[in-house]
């Protein structure tokens, strides 16, 4: 953090993150500089006053399209801590695997529905339409209406496609989606 000063301290909600690094290969194909982009991964830096249930040193995932670059460097951004949709845990018990715990009214969803991969070129989901379907894996606290082992329906084009174990999920926030089945 050469460019950071070191007495550098975000205000309110706002959270310093490092983010992971580039992607440079998928599927066995160098991606070119200028097309590479970061995953949705980081490290929290630093907090502000405001910031609750995030400490410095957790491994996050959050919405990448509402962060800042300030810094000369690149992998330093700074989000609001609403743009933080899980913490990435290891869980010991079950032989230090990973695993995706949403915040606040973030859901994670296992995908039911097919997921538009063939080999490994990977279909966008934004040119979708329609209603997706899956299995609630885990919520966040405050998530009131939705529980975990519960199918639900939401728009396909929302949310954030994640991985858990090889398994592909998806973070959308409680409010987009559209209904439970008992």
């Amino acid at each position: 953090m050469d460019n950071i000063p070191d007495n550098f301290i975000p205000l309110a909600k706002h959270v310093l993150i490092k983010r992971e690094d580039e992607i440079a290969e998928k599927g066995g194909i160098i991606i070119p500089e200028v097309y590479r982009e970061r995953g949705s991964r980081a490290e929290v830096v630093e907090i502000g006053e405001g910031v609750k249930n995030i400490v410095k040193g957790d491994q996050i995932l959050y919405w990448k399209e509402y962060t800042v670059l300030p810094f000369n460097e690149r992998n330093m951004a700074i989000t609001e801590d609403k743009y933080i949709l899980a913490t990435i845990v290891i869980d010991v018990v079950a032989g230090n695997v990973e695993r995706i715990i949403p915040m606040g009214a973030w859901v994670m969803i296992r995908m039911d529905r097919p997921s538009g991969r063939t080999g490994d070129i990977v279909l966008s989901d934004k040119t979708e339409s329609g209603a997706s379907w899956g299995t609630v894996v885990r919520t966040g606290v405050d998530c009131k209406m939705v529980k975990p082992e519960k199918r639900v329906y939401f728009e396909t084009n929302k949310g954030m496609i994640c991985v858990e174990n090889d398994t592909k999920c998806r973070l959308i926030e409680e409010k987009d989606i559209l209904c439970v089945l008992d």
